[in-house]
């Protein structure tokens, strides 16, 4: 969300109902809207890019097989991430290319983390390429 507003980009923070106060803590300290999911149809189509940041469509978990975006509001002009990465092709990832989005699988999260980290710690200059073949490869 910091990333995102810090290249100009308008930023929505929804959370569940229950967890209301942290989805406000964080608006708050971007200085942006925020509020639960039940305001999710609307900011879905208000949006070009939707990133899910919740463990919905995670693999061996009560959530799998589900997605926290319908299909019906997906369209081709939106740009879906996914930060979950088991299973790679969430349901909600599978209806997004269904229905001709960008995607960005979750394994784009955990390789710019890497590098952003590799950098920190070490001050050089991230091996991008390296990293992005041990991640595939692990990946199998």
């Amino acid at each position: 969300a910091f990333s995102l507003q810090g290249a100009g980009g308008a930023v929505t923070v929804l959370n569940r109902a229950e967890e209301i106060d942290l989805a406000e803590s964080l608006g708050r300290r971007l200085g942006c809207p925020w509020g639960d999911l039940g305001r999710l149809e609307a900011q879905v189509l208000a949006s070009d890019i939707v990133i899910n940041t919740t463990p919905v469509g995670m693999a061996d978990s009560p959530l799998a097989g589900r997605s926290v975006v319908p299909r019906e509001w997906l369209r081709s002009d939106l740009t879906v991430m996914d930060i979950v990465t088991s299973p790679r092709e969430t349901p909600l990832l599978r209806d997004a290319v269904a229905a001709g989005c960008t995607v960005v699988y979750g394994e784009a999260m955990l390789l710019w983390q890497a590098v952003a980290k590799f950098k920190l710690y070490t001050g050089i200059e991230p091996p991008v390429a390296v990293m992005r073949e041990a991640l595939e490869r692990l990946q199998g």
